[in-house]
């Protein structure tokens, strides 16, 4: 089978953690969600407590949180928020190098949307009451 990736957009409360995982067992492939601000911590070195915080939040341009060390990814001055993004971007790209999966959140779209290859967008907006 041809290398594709499945990206599921989604707001806090939709299922869309849920769905990707259902999905991913139906495909035998693996589904990241969280794991990626596991695996973020590890290769920028963070304490995951930062990286939670930070976590798919939009930066405060007045009043944001910036990595104490210095690496490769942090740069200098750089917000938490976007160094975050920077290393889940590098992560994203490499798990749809690796083979078929499926990303939940994350912005997985924009950050592969020049992937070659099927590549599926899905949106789970959150169920609204009127």
């Amino acid at each position: 089978m041809k290398n594709f990736v499945i990206t599921i957009g989604r707001e806090f409360g939709s299922g869309g953690h849920n769905l990707g995982k259902s999905l991913a067992k139906e495909l035998g492939i693996p589904c990241y969600d969280r794991h990626l601000i596991e695996e973020a911590a590890v290769c920028g070195g963070f304490k995951m407590e930062e990286l939670e915080e930070a976590d798919e939040m939009k930066a405060n341009r007045f009043l944001f949180k910036v990595p104490a060390k210095c690496n490769p990814f942090t740069g200098y001055g750089k917000p938490m928020n976007d160094t975050l993004f920077v290393v889940q971007s590098q992560l994203i790209r490499e798990y749809a190098k690796k083979g078929p999966c499926i990303i939940v959140g994350r912005c997985a779209d924009k950050i592969l949307e020049e992937t070659e290859g099927l590549f599926l967008y899905l949106y789970m907006p959150r169920w609204r009451r009127a």
